[in-house]
C-alpha cells in the first residue's frame, strides 16, 4: 500500500469522525432544547396551578362574605307585570298579622272556652272589649240562662276547652277571617282529662280597628283597638263526638 492510499483512508476516517461529531452535536442540541422546553412548560403549569388556587380561594372568601336575602315578586293578574315586593314591608306585614292573630285567638278562646273559675273575666271583660255592641249583645243572648245551649248550664261540673287549628284570610280588604277550632267538653272530675265529647267548628268573623273610646286600662288589654263586627260559628259536618 503506498502513501497515497494511506492518506486517502486517513481522510475518510477524519471525515467520518467529523460527520459523527456533527450528528452527535445536533442530537445534543435537540436534547437540550427539549429539556429546556420541558422545564419551561413545567414551570408554566406550576404557575397556573398556583394562580388557579389563589383564584378559587378568593372566590370562596368573597362568597362567604356575601349575604343572600330572598325576595318576593308579585305578578299582576291582568298584565303579567312582575314587581319586586319590598322585604321590609313584608316583615312589617307579617308582624302586623301575627299581632292581629294573637288578638283574634285571645278573643276566640275567651268566648268559646268555659270554666267556672275564669268565665266571668273572659265573658264580661275580654269578649266585651273586643266586640262591637251588637256582637256583644248577641253573645250575651247566647250565654243567657234561658238558652238551653248556654255553657253556663255546665256549672262547676264541666269545662270547655278550645284548640285553634287554623286561621285563614278569606278577604283581606273586607277583613274577613275563617278559623277552624276543636272544642272539647271535659268533666271537672275526670282524672285523665278525657273529653265527654269533641267537636269541630268553623268560625267566620269580620273585624275592624275602631276607636271605641277605651279607657287606658282597657287599652292595655286591647292595644290595637281591634273590634269583632260579625261573628258566626257552626259545627263542621265531620265533627267527632265521644
Amino acid at each position: 500500500m503506498n502513501f497515497y492510499h494511506v492518506k486517502k483512508i486517513i481522510d475518510k476516517v477524519k471525515n467520518a469522525e467529523k460527520t459523527y461529531n456533527q450528528v452527535k452535536n445536533w442530537y445534543q442540541d435537540r436534547y437540550e432544547t427539549v429539556l429546556i422546553q420541558r422545564n419551561v412548560l413545567f414551570l408554566l403549569v406550576i404557575g397556573m396551578v398556583v394562580i388557579f388556587g389563589f383564584t378559587i380561594s378568593g372566590v370562596i372568601a368573597l362568597n362567604n362574605e356575601k349575604v343572600y336575602e330572598p325576595f318576593i315578586v308579585q305578578v299582576e293578574d291582568n298584565t303579567g307585570v312582575v314587581t319586586k315586593v319590598n322585604n321590609e314591608a313584608i316583615r312589617e306585614l307579617a308582624a302586623d298579622k301575627a299581632l292581629r292573630n294573637s288578638s283574634l285567638v285571645r278573643y276566640i278562646l275567651a268566648r268559646e272556652n268555659y270554666s267556672s273559675v275564669e268565665h266571668i273575666y273572659n265573658y264580661y271583660t275580654i269578649v266585651r272589649l273586643f266586640s262591637t255592641q251588637q256582637v256583644y249583645d248577641e253573645f250575651n243572648a247566647s250565654i243567657s240562662p234561658s238558652n238551653p245551649n248556654s255553657p253556663l248550664g255546665f256549672g262547676m261540673d264541666f269545662k270547655v276547652e278550645t284548640k285553634i287549628k287554623s286561621i285563614t284570610d278569606i278577604d283581606e280588604n273586607q277583613k274577613l277571617i275563617q278559623v277552624r277550632v276543636d272544642k272539647s267538653k271535659i268533666s271537672t272530675r275526670s282524672k285523665d282529662n278525657a273529653p265527654e265529647w269533641k267537636k269541630s267548628y268553623l268560625i267566620s268573623l269580620k273585624y275592624a280597628y275602631i276607636d271605641a273610646g277605651l279607657s287606658e286600662a282597657d287599652r292595655y288589654l286591647n292595644p290595637l283597638g281591634l273590634q269583632i263586627i260579625d261573628y258566626d260559628i257552626n259545627e263542621e259536618i265531620n265533627a267527632t263526638q265521644f
